[in-house]
Parts: structure tokens; sequence; C-alpha cells
């Protein structure tokens, strides 16, 4: 059976690694849109209450803003109630929440 053009597309490793990094974009971008829908918040609101700009914070709802500090994104987390977990392989009973780690 010959392959689809995607599977071609991905064949290549530099391809495979670009999308690989699209996609996470695409993940936070839409975790992002997720939490301020659910606590329907305001960028200016989200910003004060963690100490960044709105300008920041307004880049990683529009999914401008590729990258993001761990601890950047563990205070915006905390600000709609999340909280940041490690599972290991899926196990229940082996995770390690962040909060342990970061200070705040």
């Amino acid at each position: 059976m010959s392959k689809s053009t995607y599977e071609e597309f991905i064949e290549n490793p530099e391809n495979k690694k670009m999308v690989e990094e699209e996609y996470q974009e695409l993940l936070l971008k839409e975790l992002f849109l997720e939490m301020q829908e659910d606590k329907k918040v305001a960028v200016r609101k989200i910003a004060k209450d963690v100490g960044l700009s709105p300008r920041i914070i307004q880049s990683l709802k529009t999914g401008k803003q590729k990258n993001i500090r761990l601890t950047n994104f563990n205070k915006i987390s905390h600000s709609f109630g999340y909280h940041i977990e490690l599972v290991k392989d899926g196990k229940r009973g082996k995770k390690i929440r962040l909060d342990d780690f970061v200070l705040t």
C-alpha cells in the first residue's frame, strides 16, 4: 500500500520535529484558552494576579508566545485553580505535584 502525503512528509526528521513543536504550541494555546474560558477572567486581571505583563498573557492566549517559563505557567495555572502534576507512565499513585518543588 502506498504512503499518504502526510506519512511521506513526516518521515523526514526535520519535518517531524517541526510538526511536533507546532503541535505543542497549539496545545499550550488551547489549554490557556480553556482555563480562561472556564473561569471567565480578563487578560489584565490574570496579568495582575500572576505578576506578568498583559502583553505576555495576551501573547499566550493568541499563541504568539512560543515558550513560557515553567514557573510562570505554574503561576498562571494557579490563578485558574489548576495545579501541575507529573505522572510517571500513567500509573496511579506515581504523581509529583509541581507545587511541592516550585516556590511561588
